[in-house]
C-alpha cells in the first residue's frame, strides 16, 4: 500500500553569460483558518491547473524554490531529505521533500521529489484527493486512461480483503491508485470505488515508467499478488470499463479463484 509519511522516503544548462540566482520573496505565513479555506479552495479546483500539474505545482517546469514559497505559507511542517542514488547519479541532486498541512479536522500531505532543484516527481494521497479526484471524475475530466490494472484477494485476511485499482495516463503524466474494502460475492471479489480518493502520482517528463515501477510504487516491489491488467481479470476492457464507471455508480468483480494463494 502506498504510503505518505512526514517522517519517512520518496537543469540547469552552463550559459555563457553570469546569472544571479533568483531572489524569492517570503511570502505572509497564513492563519490557520486562512490555510484551511486555501486548501479547501485548492481540493475543490486543483489550484486551478490539470494533471500532471498538481495544485499549481507542474513536475518538470516548477523549480522547488517556487513551490517551496507556497506550501510553506499553509504547511504544518515540511522536512527534506537526501535521497541521491549512489555512483550512477551522474552528479544530480535528489531530494524528497515531505510537507504536511491541515484539512479539516485531518492532516494531508505531500511528497514533492527533486532533482537538482526541479520537481521531478509529486505524491500525495486519498484525504487530499477526495474532493476532485475520485474514479468518476477523472474518467470524466481527463477521458479513456492508457492501462488500467487491479489487484486483490480471494477472502478477507487480517486486515480485511484490499480490492487495489490502478489507472495510468502515461502520456498525460499521472497514476491514479484507489485502494478500497472488498467483498465477496459468491465466486467473485467485488470492489466498489464510489466517493473513494486515490494515491496520486504525477511526473515530469523525464521520468520513466513501466509495469515493473508501477506495482512497486502502489503494491511494493514483492507483493503477494502482483497486479493483472484489467482485460484478463474482469469482463471489461479499458473503453467499456471507462464508459461503465464515468457513471460513479459500478463495480469491478473479478474471479476470486484467480487471486487464490
Amino acid at each position: 500500500m502506498a504510503t505518505i509519511s512526514s517522517t519517512a522516503p520518496r537543469t540547469a544548462t552552463p550559459d555563457s553569460t553570469p546569472t544571479r540566482e533568483p531572489t524569492w520573496t517570503t511570502l505572509p505565513t497564513l492563519t490557520r483558518s486562512e490555510a484551511l479555506d486555501l486548501v479547501t479552495r485548492l481540493r475543490e479546483d486543483n489550484g486551478g491547473c490539470r494533471l500532471p500539474c498538481w495544485w499549481g505545482i507542474s513536475p518538470g517546469d516548477t523549480s522547488w524554490a517556487e513551490a517551496e514559497q507556497f506550501l510553506e505559507t499553509f504547511a504544518d511542517s515540511m522536512e527534506t531529505i537526501d535521497v541521491t542514488p549512489g555512483p550512477t547519479n551522474h552528479g544530480q541532486i535528489a531530494l524528497a521533500h515531505y510537507v504536511t498541512f491541515g484539512i479539516g479536522g485531518q492532516q494531508g500531505g505531500v511528497t514533492i521529489t527533486t532533482t537538482d532543484g526541479t520537481i521531478a516527481q509529486i505524491l500525495t494521497g486519498p484525504i487530499t484527493t477526495s474532493r476532485t479526484f475520485q474514479l468518476s471524475s477523472l474518467l470524466r475530466d481527463y477521458g479513456e486512461p492508457s492501462i488500467v490494472l487491479l489487484s486483490t484477494f480471494s477472502h478477507p485476511g487480517p486486515f480485511g480483503l484490499p480490492f487495489g485499482l490502478v489507472v495510468f495516463y502515461g502520456q498525460s503524466r499521472f497514476m491514479a491508485f484507489y485502494e478500497v474494502e472488498g467483498h465477496v460475492r459468491g465466486e467473485s471479489v467485488e470492489g466498489c470505488f464510489g466517493s473513494a480518493g486515490p494515491y496520486l502520482w504525477t511526473w515530469s517528463g523525464t521520468e520513466s515508467w513501466d509495469l515493473a515501477r508501477i506495482q512497486g510504487e502502489t503494491l511494493g516491489f514483492d507483493p503477494t499478488h502482483g497486479l493483472r491488467y484489467l482485460e484478463d481479470a474482469t469482463e471489461f476492457d479499458v473503453p467499456t470499463f471507462s464508459a461503465e464507471f464515468i457513471s460513479g455508480s459500478a463495480c469491478l468483480r473479478t474471479p476470486a479463484s484467480m487471486w487464490a494463494q
